[in-house]
């Protein structure tokens, strides 16, 4: 997080909609918070299963952001095991001599 977007978060009362912040939330699907409160538990479940975030506005300015939990792995190792397939035996020898062998 940047100090802008730190600022933006937490704005203590200040405006700081003058400052220009690196990531557009244009894209981000806003709601109003007494909508929200209404129909929090749906608007959870739809944000567990679609992966997108949700902007919550209190008096057309952001307040808060729902967003998908996500749990960090406890090692990268392993992170991609069978999503990813090989189609050669990597370990196999190559019949193309090498440069250096030359």
């Amino acid at each position: 997080m940047c100090l802008i977007d730190f600022m933006l978060e937490n704005d203590h009362g200040f405006d700081y909609s003058h400052l220009e912040t690196q990531k557009k939330e244009t894209d981000m699907q806003t709601i109003n918070a007494s909508v929200f409160k209404a129909k929090c538990l749906k608007l959870m479940d739809e944000v567990n299963e679609s992966g997108e975030e949700i902007v919550i506005l209190k008096n057309g300015k952001p307040i808060s952001k729902l967003v998908p939990y996500r749990s960090r792995p406890r090692s990268l190792f392993g992170l991609h095991e069978g999503k990813i397939r090989s189609r050669d035996d990597l370990i196999e020898p190559v019949d193309v001599p090498w440069e250096v062998e030359q």
